[in-house]
């Protein structure tokens, strides 16, 4: 069974995933740190951003592949995956920029990208119990 949206927000976050990974190693490259942050607050900026995203991208996406499965309306799945994507994107550029509105406004995207299919997989086992 294909799951389209799930694989497009996965593509996505994907080489959202490289960007922020090739953006920490040219961080390292650049001050000769190898490991750890050697207390410098960029670089220990660009991991703190690359580790946010590494702690907050899984499980909202298998939420929503296993969502994408019990066939809802594609306009939630949308949504969902329009939240994650553009939250995950904001909370990173609000970090980096030290902008704590957009910061803020993409961790509460993330968290309904989170909610929405959580509730929806609780509804769908509520009526299969």
């Amino acid at each position: 069974m294909a799951w389209p949206i799930t694989s497009l927000t996965a593509a996505l976050l994907g080489l959202g995933l490289v960007a922020l990974s090739l953006f920490v190693s040219f961080g390292r490259r650049s001050t000769g740190i190898d490991l750890g942050d050697g207390e410098n607050p960029l670089l220990s900026r660009r991991i703190r951003v690359h580790a946010n995203f590494i702690e907050t991208v899984p499980i909202p996406l298998v939420l929503l592949a296993l969502f994408e499965a019990q066939g809802p309306a594609r306009e939630l799945l949308w949504i969902t995956a329009t939240l994650l994507v553009c939250g995950r994107a904001a909370h990173v550029a609000g970090m980096l920029m030290r902008n704590l509105p957009l910061r803020a406004g993409g961790m509460l995207a993330t968290h309904a990208a989170t909610a929405l299919p959580a509730f929806g997989l609780l509804a769908y086992a509520s009526n299969a119990v």
